[in-house]
């Protein structure tokens, strides 16, 4: 639902799909990263804790990227990209 009326129904689904990535991307920072177990009150703190969250979401999907490249270039048809809470593995180690 939205109250602008003047948009089509495509340009609708397409915000709430971006809307949506949106979502699961807190979602994956709060569950998976921690975001939500910081226990400071300063507000420079948690803007620090907040970067830090989103740089290990960034690292983790950049190295299942890299391994998703790999594979796709062996020609799987379908390469999709893990859930967060499997994408550690492996990086402590080599890929």
């Amino acid at each position: 639902m939205t109250s602008e009326t003047g948009l089509r129904p495509r340009q609708v689904v397409a915000i709430y799909e971006t809307r949506w990535l949106i979502e699961v991307l807190f979602k994956e920072l709060r569950q998976d990263l921690g975001l939500a177990d910081y226990q400071m009150i300063a507000e420079e703190g948690v803007l620090h804790h907040l970067h830090v969250c989103c740089l290990a979401h960034l690292l983790l999907t950049h190295r299942s990227l890299d391994a998703l490249g790999a594979k796709a270039k062996e020609g799987h048809d379908r390469v999709t990209l893990p859930p967060m809470s499997t994408r550690n593995s492996g990086v402590s180690g080599t890929p």
